[in-house]
Formats: C-alpha cells, sequence, structure tokens
C-alpha cells in the first residue's frame, strides 16, 4: 500500500470523526447550555481536509516537499489539539460518571 493512500484513509477517517463529534456535541451544547464551541470541530475538520489537499498535490521529490510535509503535519496537530481540547469542553463530565 502507498503511504499516501493510507494518509488519505486517515484523514478521512479523522474528518468523519470530527464531523460525528460537532454533531453530538451541538446537540449535547444546548442543554448544558454551552456556547457553540463544536465549530471548532468543523474548523478543525477543513485543516485536516486542507492538509490532505496539499499532500496530494504536491510532488514528492520537488524541493517544496519536505517544507510542505513539515507544514501538513502540523496543520493536523494543530487540528488534532483544537478537536481534543473541544470534545473535552464538551464531554468531561462523563469522567465523574465513571
Amino acid at each position: 500500500m502507498h503511504p499516501l493512500s493510507a494518509l488519505i484513509v486517515f484523514d478521512i477517517a479523522v474528518c468523519l470523526m470530527m464531523g460525528v463529534l460537532a454533531s453530538l456535541s451541538e446537540r449535547l451544547g444546548g442543554p448544558l447550555k454551552i456556547g457553540p464551541w463544536y465549530r471548532l470541530l468543523y474548523f478543525a475538520c477543513g485543516l485536516v481536509c486542507l492538509a490532505l489537499v496539499i499532500d496530494t498535490m504536491v510532488i514528492s521529490g520537488s524541493a517544496a516537499h519536505a517544507r510542505l510535509h513539515v507544514f501538513t503535519l502540523g496543520l493536523r496537530c494543530v487540528a488534532g489539539v483544537l478537536a481534543v481540547l473541544t470534545s473535552l469542553r464538551y464531554w468531561k463530565w462523563l469522567f465523574a460518571e465513571i
């Protein structure tokens, strides 16, 4: 399997997971009186999609390939941190229930 195809599958899975979390957080935010922080999950999904587009469009072996690869990894890292912090904002009450 080509490394890029594995990355595409991973990015699609992450975007689907963020979309589901955003939808559930939106529904949960109403009764808990939490602001619209779920929109950050959609933004994080957009960052992952942007990184995927950049990775698929860049030609491997070019001089800019290494720099763009580091940039897209940074985008994915920022999206992951943003998603975790936003999810904790909505779902931290579950830790007290366990």
